[in-house]
């Protein structure tokens, strides 16, 4: 099966169960129509830290005005309910941050996509409330109360998807048996990768800290080394780890299986996956770009959450459907193997 067979069946699937968009859909429903969770005190207490040397030059003082009025105008706009919405487990949203589109607009300086504004909806006969965070504290214990309840979610979400691409069809009552467990290993699996970037980047910091006060175009090299190496090592894991949520659900298995499913299947297929990869984030970004096009009122944002739900989430099946064909293929290899070395 290629890639564009892959993307063709993940659509099918979810097509013949057009109901599993109604998840994301309301997820986004009540980003838009709920009430709304604000950081921007804490933004604005965070940006007035800030500050450049006296010396700092005319070019520089732009620079930075122009970064935090961006940043401020991002943690206007932004919801913190959004946290709701884990991405990494393929949970599409119209209204949670968008990393592609973030460093894009960065990147380009395009603050619109930077700094999504949602049309006020006409269905309500009053404004949304808006609840302010101001304690650092308290928007910490949020996020984590938040997340693990969008893990939940997502893997509630994630398995019916995999049983129609496994299965062809849905059984709720073995999702509802196994979505605890499922939630707990990607909780587990998230609080180990925190733990390991705190137990390396900490000592990191002081290494470079230190090296400042001795030299200070050290401290900058051994900050860039340290930068690269990190952002190739990550590369390197996202890709082989692509299909670790998909080894998870779909293969119901633990956490080490699903990393060396993931593992095997991308380096059997890695061209295949570079492309599936590529042609996943092109077409949810592009979309993404459009839906927000077409969200100036309420009708218009109505029929982007709906649309958004179905592109995401046919997108999120195909990941599922590359997967399972190329882990048949693996098995069906290691089982023929096995055969002749019997004989």
């Amino acid at each position: 099966m290629s890639v564009i067979n892959s993307l063709s069946g993940g659509f099918e699937a979810i097509t013949k169960r057009i109901w599993l968009i109604s998840i994301p859909a309301l997820l986004d429903l009540y980003l838009w129509m709920g009430p709304r969770l604000s950081i921007s005190p804490l933004v604005k207490r965070a940006l007035s830290l800030i500050v450049l040397p006296s010396n700092a030059s005319p070019e520089e003082l732009l620079a930075l005005a122009e970064m935090k009025d961006l940043l401020e105008q991002a943690g206007q706009s932004f919801n913190a309910f959004s946290f709701l919405i884990v991405r990494k487990l393929g949970m599409p949203s119209l209204f949670s941050p968008n990393p592609w589109l973030e460093t894009l607009g960065v990147t380009l300086n395009i603050s619109s996509l930077v700094t999504f504004q949602v049309p006020e909806t006409s269905f309500l006969s009053r404004p949304l409330p808006v609840i302010e965070m101001r304690s650092e504290f308290v928007f910490l214990g949020l996020y984590i109360l938040l997340t693990l309840v969008g893990i939940l979610i997502g893997c509630f979400y994630l398995g019916f998807i995999a049983q129609e691409v496994r299965d062809s069809q849905v059984d709720v009552a073995h999702v509802l048996q196994r979505v605890w467990i499922w939630w707990a290993r990607v909780a587990l699996i998230a609080l180990l990768i925190f733990m390991g970037l705190l137990m390396l980047g900490v000592p990191l910091l002081v290494m470079v800290t230190l090296l400042s006060l001795v030299s200070r175009n050290l401290a900058q090299l051994m900050g860039n080394f340290v930068f690269i190496s990190s952002l190739w090592i990550g590369l390197w894991l996202y890709i082989y780890l692509f299909f670790f949520i998909n080894a998870l659900i779909l293969n119901d298995t633990g956490i080490l299986r699903a990393f060396w499913n993931s593992f095997n299947v991308v380096r059997r297929n890695f061209w295949s996956t570079i492309g599936l990869m590529m042609l996943i984030g092109l077409i949810g970004a592009g979309f993404s770009i459009i839906w927000r096009m077409l969200s100036t009122n309420s009708w218009g944002t109505l029929v982007a959450i709906v649309g958004n739900a179905y592109i995401g989430s046919g997108l999120t099946a195909s990941g599922f459907t590359f997967y399972r064909d190329r882990y048949v293929a693996w098995q069906e290899e290691l089982a023929g193997q096995a055969e002749v070395g019997q004989k």
